[in-house]
């Protein structure tokens, strides 16, 4: 099952796809899990890549501050941080769980 065609999707992949240089479309198209993730370093310790996926989500959630993408009511930055590294250590997670919890907590222009 492909990403969201939203753009909560269509950012975030742009932004992984930049900083990563991967194709934002397969991405989005093919939805790998996250140990196939460009970022995922399968051979590091839980507790390192834990540390290291949280710079990535980090990342990718100051993207979305710098874009100015208003959070939804309610939600915080500390907690889409800790609920994206909680999805992004699960190795056989799909990728696009990433966005499901990105636009929970942000919202984007293509919402109604």
């Amino acid at each position: 099952m492909p990403w969201p065609n939203n753009l909560a999707a269509k950012i975030v992949s742009g932004y992984i796809g930049q900083k990563y240089d991967v194709l934002s479309s397969s991405l989005r198209r093919f939805n790998p899990p996250m140990g196939a993730m460009p970022f995922f370093n399968n051979s590091a310790s839980p507790f390192i890549r834990k540390a290291e996926l949280a710079l990535v989500a980090g990342g990718i959630l100051k993207f979305l501050e710098e874009l100015e993408i208003p959070l939804e009511d309610g939600k915080s930055l500390e907690s889409a941080h800790s609920k994206l590294v909680d999805a992004m250590v699960k190795e056989r997670r799909p990728s696009s769980d990433m966005i499901i919890i990105i636009d929970d907590h942000f919202k984007f222009r293509d919402e109604v």
